[in-house]
């Protein structure tokens, strides 16, 4: 039976080293340590992941009874694309659904049936990602002219700031500010 905190291969159980039930995984219950980013932040990707995109959790929950290793290069991939800077948007996390249909597909009529789907996905992925990227254009231009203004002031009140350091320098020790009283 599984135990959350249960450590270490007992008799080549992959569940007993991964902290695993036997009936699948449960994201809420998968103790301090999981193959999904380690601590709560696996739990809380398993969840979002069942909240967000069911069908996903449900697939992954079947491969992992199915295919426990599959399961695994699965998860790495999409916690590396998790963490690889940015979060995938819902409009790329369709897109790479439809791929995976697309692969699995049986016929030619269903594989042109999702190519369609898929190309209008991927443009509407790509606006979103132009858009974030606007987004963040601004918010850094933004930053950058604030901090102009605040070199500008610091350039302007150059000469009482020094002269204040200096004194602040040579004040005597037993008449400092600081945190040790």
């Amino acid at each position: 039976q599984w135990r959350p905190g249960t450590r270490g291969r007992q008799h080549g159980d992959f569940r007993q080293n991964h902290m695993m039930p036997r009936d699948g995984f449960r994201p809420g219950g998968m103790g301090n340590r999981d193959p999904f980013g380690g601590g709560r932040g696996g739990a809380g990707f398993l969840e979002r992941l069942r909240r967000e995109n069911p069908e996903e959790y449900e697939r992954l929950s079947k491969l992992y009874q199915e295919d426990r290793r599959a399961f695994m290069e699965e998860v790495k991939k999409m916690m590396h694309n998790r963490r690889g800077g940015r979060r995938m948007s819902p409009e790329e996390q369709k897109c790479q659904e439809l791929s995976r249909l697309y692969h699995e597909a049986k016929d030619d009529d269903e594989r042109a049936a999702i190519r369609q789907e898929l190309e209008v996905a991927v443009q509407k992925a790509f606006e979103v990602r132009l858009e974030s990227s606007r987004e963040r254009i601004a918010r850094l231009e933004e930053q950058l002219t604030k901090f102009r203004e605040h070199i500008a002031a610091l350039e302007e009140n150059r000469e009482k700031i020094c002269k204040g350091r200096v004194e602040e320098l040579l004040r005597p020790p037993e008449l400092k500010w600081d945190s040790n009283w």
